[in-house]
This record gives C-alpha cells, structure tokens and sequence, in this order.
C-alpha cells in the first residue's frame, strides 16, 4: 500500500494511504451520493483541485437530477410511501436498535445504484438491466452472511464486492 505525504486545506502536512476499500464497506452509494450533495452545498469553491470534486461539480450533459429519485427503493415503513425514492437515509447503526427488521430491510433497498453504476463502468446498454437484477441480486444475497437481523456490517461489503466485471458475465451467460 503506498503512502504518500500531502497538504489537507488547512496547510498541514499530513500522511494518508489512499486504501478505499474500507471506505467502499462501509459507505454505501446512497450514502456518497448524499454527502456529495451537503459538500456542495456547504462549501461553493474548493480548497483544492481534486478530480473527483471536478466530477462531484459536473452533471453529465442531458442529465436529469430528478430522474434519479426512480433510483431509490420502496420505504412504505420508513417514508410512509411505496414509490420509489431516493432518500437520504439515517446510517445503518441507527437500524440496529429498530425493534422491526422491515426498516434494516428497507434501508437496504440500493441494488438499484450499484447495478446503474456497475452496468455504466461496464458499458452495458440501459436495456439490458432488467436482465440483470435477478442475478445480480442472487448474488448480493450470496454473498451475505448477516449473523442476525441487526447485523448491517455485510450489507456494503456484499455491494462493494460487485463489479462491472461480474455483470459482464451474467449478461455472457444469458
């Protein structure tokens, strides 16, 4: 793992090791996608040229930010509706002192964004995500090994461990 030294915003030096993957099992896409959002909205320039606060400040041409709301799950118990929305939810430790497991269920609802994300890495036409949101979610499921109810920690771990590359090979093998 490199290290490598850096100054933060402030003008100190300071050392980070640049490892994501703890990031990406504990953060799950909805997450990110939300704390983009308060970032921007609190701070109108940057203190430094990064190029992924370039990307955070770019839409894509002919992007509809609201067509992102379809992106989101169904939260009958935690929003009081059954239409999708992409809300911005309390992290998953909140959820483990909900007495109902339906709410952790519902927090849970992103399969959504990670198969958008993977299938645009992979270069996947848009037609072909229905295709691939059984087995995609056959193997979230897999790969989960909650020991009860409450025990969120292997839900992001199970989405990080998807990639554009295993959605490739379902639509192969279809």
């Amino acid at each position: 793992m490199s290290k490598s030294w850096g100054q933060n915003p402030n003008g100190y030096r300071c050392r980070w090791k640049r490892d994501w993957k703890p990031v990406w099992q504990s953060v799950t896409l909805s997450d990110l996608y939300f704390l983009a959002g308060a970032y921007l909205a609190r701070y109108k320039a940057d203190a430094w040229d990064s190029p992924v606060l370039r990307a955070t400040r770019q839409w894509p041409q002919g992007a509809d930010p609201a067509g992102l709301d379809r992106l989101g799950g169904s939260h009958p118990a935690l929003n009081g509706c059954d239409h999708a929305h992409l809300l911005r939810l309390a992290p998953y430790e909140e959820y483990e002192r909900v007495m109902l497991p339906m709410k952790m269920a519902e927090r849970v609802t992103e399969l959504k964004l990670y198969l958008i994300d993977y299938a645009g890495q992979a270069g996947i036409p848009a037609a072909a995500l229905g295709t691939l949101a059984e087995p995609l979610a056959f193997e979230v499921l897999r790969k989960l090994q909650m020991s009860d109810a409450k025990d969120w920690r292997p839900i992001p771990q199970a989405f990080a461990s998807l990639d554009a590359q295993y959605l490739t090979t379902i639509l192969k093998g279809l």
